[in-house]
């Protein structure tokens, strides 16, 4: 039995349900993945096996994905402090500058790990 899960939550009782595959087929594998938005810790093990009951050997640590500083010709990104997925950030033109794009001035972390967004100054 290959089991897996997505998307994987780290609440507790989103493992309910995968053991009770356990506890019908030991020898059982689960893989679990970070939902999106996330990225698995490079130290973590996403695969569980099925022993005496118990998944086993896994140990799934999810991380938000970053999008790193957020650069934008001259522009103002200094409140831009949170650069994970779901994040916003308004950015402003510099003194001197102005803004020649008809779209937002806000930015967004997409849970890819981009920042999304476009202000021409």
């Amino acid at each position: 039995l290959s089991l897996s899960l997505y998307p994987f939550s780290l609440y507790p009782f989103s493992l309910f349900f995968a053991s009770l595959f356990c506890w019908v087929d030991a020898g059982a594998v689960c893989t679990l993945e970070c939902a999106s938005g996330f990225i698995q810790a490079s130290d973590s093990i996403s695969t569980y096996i099925c022993e005496v009951g118990q998944w086993e050997n896994g140990n799934l640590r999810c991380q938000r994905v970053d999008c790193g500083a957020l650069v934008v010709a001259n522009a103002d990104t200094s409140a831009c402090t949170t650069t994970t997925s779901g994040a916003t950030c308004s950015v402003s033109c510099n003194t001197g500058f102005t803004n020649t794009s008809p779209t937002s001035t806000t930015y967004t972390c997409s849970n890819a790990g981009v920042w999304q967004g476009s202000l021409t100054c």
